[in-house]
Formats: structure tokens, sequence, C-alpha cells
């Protein structure tokens, strides 16, 4: 390796580095709202639908920041949009410890949302300018994995922190760190790699003539198809529906519930970290059908035979679900890598962002809820799971006819 490559590696670290914690931050804030919610009924009296306000604030603003936040990123850079924004999450986390009222945790909720939507999308964006394509899957499946391990820490770690300081101070502490990270973003990131012609290309690119471009693609649509059916399968089942389907629609006590999901988060950190390795092995298109087919099976499993599953194949299909969840959606957005050129990453992911949870997971989460009955009867829950078993041979059939090379009209542009 010659010495400006050592160096080059070297400066990279640091970068990577705060991008990693950012996204870190940004899965815990999304599972740390099931963790918050009791204080809030506990302390401010919420109400189940002012709780339900709590959790569908942070998708849909998280959602629809995503779609400016991709053109945003390829026109300015991603370390000015994530500097910016995470200060604008410090202030929001900040408001939230202060709020005394639904008005104001909402407000503050939002403000968190908007603030870490477009770290992914950003961090998407660095790694296609500073790697090569072939180690485009192998980084973001690492940043899945950390940014996983961050929604781990917003469980039972999360609760001893609350029980010890309390829950306000525990805010405090995130804002503080938040605030830092933004800070850390200015200093740390750098856009594009100095010393190639591309620069200038990129410099001069304009992302609302290519996300012009982008949405008359079909091959593009049908990864979002897919992506759409992947996220809402895996948001629904993991972090909204899950807890409960075992708790209350089949029974299990609070410990069983939270050893299955544990699992199943410790297995979906260990299917991302391997996910870029057997896309190099085989092909983004085969790794992401692999993880689409086995994510299918097990919402069928449970669908159609939930009555009749033991514990032991209850935490076996969980185990392989959550495997799937991250690989599948990591060796998905490698697929969209491989069909989109590297000025427009930002505008395409934000996009495809914006569609697998403004529309995948947040409608379909409102359609569990008129499935499953007051009582949780379990029958509701099996409704769900078929029709999510559906939904994911449709996406699968949408995959299966994506061509593996980039888009013509992209490469024109």
């Amino acid at each position: 390796m010659k010495n400006y490559e050592i160096e080059e590696k070297k400066s990279k670290i640091p970068m990577y580095a705060i991008i990693f914690i950012a996204y870190f931050f940004v899965n815990f804030h999304r599972y740390a709202g099931g963790i918050s919610a009791p204080v809030l009924i506990e302390e401010l009296h919420f109400t189940p639908n002012q709780i339900g306000w709590f959790g569908a604030i942070f998708t849909y603003c998280y959602a629809f920041a995503n779609l400016p936040a991709g053109l945003l990123i390829d026109k300015f850079g991603s370390r000015k949009i994530i500097g910016f924004l995470y200060i604008g999450a410090a202030i929001g986390t900040l408001f939230l410890g202060m709020g005394t009222d639904f008005i104001s945790i909402i407000i503050g909720r939002g403000l968190i949302a908007i603030g870490i939507a477009p770290v992914f999308v950003a961090a998407c964006k660095v790694i296609a300018e500073w790697e090569d394509p072939k180690h485009f899957s192998t980084m973001t499946g690492y940043l899945m994995a950390f940014g996983r391990a961050g929604g781990i820490i917003a469980a039972t770690p999360l609760v001893l922190l609350m029980a010890a300081i309390g829950w306000r101070n525990t805010y405090f502490i995130i804002a503080l760190i938040s605030f830092l990270i933004g800070i850390g973003s200015f200093i740390l990131i750098r856009d594009k790699k100095s010393n190639s012609n591309e620069t200038k290309k990129t410099k001069t690119s304009n992302p609302f003539k290519g996300f012009g471009t982008l949405v008359k693609q079909y091959q593009f649509w049908l990864v979002v198809v897919f992506m759409m059916t992947i996220t809402s399968t895996a948001v629904n089942i993991f972090s909204n529906w899950g807890g409960v389907l075992l708790s209350q629609g089949m029974g299990y006590t609070s410990e069983t519930t939270a050893n299955v999901l544990l699992f199943a988060a410790l297995a979906s950190v260990f299917g991302a970290i391997i996910s870029g390795q057997v896309v190099k092995k085989t092909s983004a298109r085969f790794a992401t059908m692999f993880g689409g087919c086995v994510l299918m099976l097990g919402a069928g499993t449970i669908g159609f035979f939930a009555p009749y599953l033991t514990l032991p194949i209850i935490y076996l299909v969980f185990i392989l679900m959550g495997f799937v969840e991250f690989f599948t959606i990591s060796t998905g957005f490698s697929l969209l890598r491989t069909i989109v050129t590297e000025k427009y990453v930002g505008t395409a992911i934000g996009t495809a962002n914006f569609m697998m949870w403004g529309v995948g997971a947040s409608i379909v989460a409102q359609l569990w809820g008129t499935w499953i009955s007051d009582d949780y009867a379990l029958g509701g829950f099996q409704t769900a799971l078929i029709f999510h078993f559906i939904i994911l041979v449709i996406g699968l059939i949408a995959i299966a006819f994506v061509k593996e090379k980039p888009i013509q009209a992209m490469l024109e542009d």
C-alpha cells in the first residue's frame, strides 16, 4: 500500500467514527420511544391516543424529512446537513426533556426525528464517495450493525439509566451528546475526495434534475417496492407489535418476550455485519432475495401456524427473521447503489427511505391496528402476518426483475 493510501485510510477513521456514532443514536431514538412511553403515562398522564401520537409523530417526521434530505445532501454535502440537523435534534431532545405537556413533548419528538432523519442517507453518500462500489455493501453492513446496537442500548440499559437519574436528566445527557455529534460532524466529515476530476463533476450536478430522472426509472421503483415490503414487515414485527404479539397474542411472560426479542436483535447485528461479505461472494440481488425469502417464510410460519408453534420454534423463527432484518435492508441498499450513480446516491436513498417509512411502515402500522381486536386475540395477529407474507411475495417478484447494472439514464444525466 502506497504512503498516500495509508494516510487516506487513517484520515477516514475519525470521519467514519463520528458518522457511526451519529447513526448509533438514530436507532437509539427510534427504539427509546417505547421505553419512554410508560414514563409519560405515569408522570404526565398521557392517554392511549396521546401515546399513539407520540410514536406516530416520530415515524411521519422521520419519513417526510428523508425526501428533501436526500436532495440537500447531494446538493450541499453530508457534513453541513448532518451538522446542522443533529444540532436541531439536540434542541429537540432538550425540549422533550423539559416538556411538561403533550404539545411540548410532541414538538420535541418531532424535532428529534427531523434532526436524525438524514444520517443514514448522508452516511451512505460519504461511503459512496470514499469507497469503491464493491466495498459499499460491507461498510453499510457495519454501519447498520453498529446502529442496531443503539437500539439494544435503548432497552434495558436505558431503563436502568432512567431509574438511576430520572428520565429528564437522561434526555438532557442525550441532548448534550447530540450537540457534540453535530459539532463533530462539522469538524470531521469531508464530503468528497480531494484529488479527482470527479469532484468537479459532482459539484455541478443538479439533484433536482437527477430526482426527475430517477422517478422515471422502473428499475428504481422495483427496488423500492421490495424495500417497502421488507421495512414494513421488520418494523411492525420488531419495533411496533412483536412484544404485543408474544405477550398478549401468544400468552408468553414478559421475561420470555424480552428474551425472544433480545435474541432477534442480537441476530440482526450479526446479519448486518456479514451482509457485505455475502454480497461480495454472490451478488447484491441474490443476497437481497435470500433475505426476503427468509423473512417471508418467517412471517408465513407465524401467520399460518401460530397456535401450533412451540417456544423453541418461536425462538428459531424470530432469530432467523432478526438475522435477515438488517441483512436484507443493507443488501437492498447495496443493490440500489449498484443501479444508481454516485452523485445521486443521496437522492435515491432519501427517496427510497421516504417510501419505506412514510408509505410502507406507517400505513401498514395503521392496518395492524384495525386487524387486531381489543382483546388482542391471536387471530388478528395472524391476519397481519399473512398480509406480510403476501406482500413479501410481491416484493420478491419485483426484485427478480431488477438488472444489476447502472441505469443508463442516470449515467447520461
